[in-house]
């Protein structure tokens, strides 16, 4: 390589970088048009993410509600109902667990005699 090929070489590379980083009278326009791509964009995903709470609440909200035509009301005896029952029975060592599973199964049994002696 002479030095010729070197400088060159040198210039080459110098404008491969000064193509690369342009000068601030370029930066203008490229950062408006960032400016508005970003602008654009971000509108652009909140109005989405509006439609798309909107659509969730809505179909939420739909499988509550009943539509019935006409303006009669009645009375309706419903035939199920799902009741959840819960009690805690507690010891303090595990040679009591015999023990309060008998008291467990009396709890269970004095329960279900209530609801049927209620008709449940």
């Amino acid at each position: 390589m002479g030095t010729q090929s070197k400088v060159e070489m040198g210039l080459l590379y110098k404008n491969m970088f000064n193509n690369a980083a342009p000068n601030n009278r370029d930066n203008s326009g490229r950062f408006s048009g960032l400016f508005f791509l970003g602008l654009f964009m971000a509108v652009g995903l909140s109005i989405g993410g509006f439609f798309i709470s909107k659509t969730i609440c809505d179909s939420k909200v739909a499988l509550n509600t009943a539509v019935v035509k006409g303006l009669a009301e009645r009375r309706v005896l419903a035939d199920k109902a799902n009741w959840y029952i819960e009690f805690n029975i507690y010891g303090k060592e595990s040679n009591e667990i015999p023990t309060l599973s008998k008291k467990a199964e009396n709890i269970q049994n004095n329960i279900v005699a209530l609801l049927r002696n209620y008709g449940f």
